[in-house]
């Protein structure tokens, strides 16, 4: 497996050698020089070559680093014009309860990146929306990667009244309520009632 290159460590290597100064690139990077020179020695490290030589107060890179320099100042710059943008796509109940009250936070800790939400009231809406994370209760295609999110609690509930008059089929109720469990995604929801009436009749 491909060993991930360190991109902080990249862009600090860069920045010295744009400048010939780890102090001017620590101002531009916004971090102290010891943080850009420690950066500099991890990317050493990984690429087990030196990649700097001093002379007369300033940091020259060598020959080898010299010459992938264009390729990555040209490679962060790529990266720095991306289009910072998350596409979420999620039900609308699910949406206006859970999801909407996080915004919030998330755009507060991440405030580069553009975030659009889209809302699908059945399943067969999502084939033709286009996201990056999908948040629902089924299994996705095989290709994808799902993640749990929260637990879900599926509990039989009923008036009094109703409770009191079918008690003697309680039983039978709660087994069935139960046996939801593992194929709650088959039913639709007016067709949970029809299943609990047949459990009571």
């Amino acid at each position: 497996m491909r060993k991930r290159i360190p991109l902080n460590a990249v862009r600090a290597f860069e920045a010295v050698a744009r400048h010939t100064s780890v102090v001017k690139a620590a101002d531009e990077l916004c971090v102290t020089p010891t943080a850009v020179s420690h950066q500099i020695k991890v990317l050493e490290k990984f690429l087990q070559t030196n990649l700097f030589e001093r002379r007369s107060c300033r940091m020259y890179p060598t020959a080898s680093a010299t010459s992938g320099l264009s390729k990555i100042s040209c490679a962060l710059d790529l990266i720095d014009d991306a289009d910072c943008s998350l596409q979420v796509n999620t039900s609308s109940s699910l949406g206006s309860l859970w999801l909407m009250p996080r915004i919030r936070g998330f755009m507060d800790q991440e405030p580069d990146i553009e975030l659009h939400v889209s809302n699908f009231i059945a399943r067969r809406e999502v084939d033709t929306q286009r996201c990056d994370i999908r948040i629902c209760n089924w299994q996705g295609q095989p290709d994808y990667q799902a993640e749990v999110l929260v637990g879900e609690a599926i509990v039989p509930v009923c008036a009094p009244q109703l409770a009191a008059r079918y008690d003697n089929y309680r039983e039978d109720v709660l087994r069935t309520a139960a046996g939801f469990g593992a194929r709650r995604d088959q039913l639709r929801h007016h067709q949970h009632g029809r299943r609990l009436y047949l459990a009571l009749v």
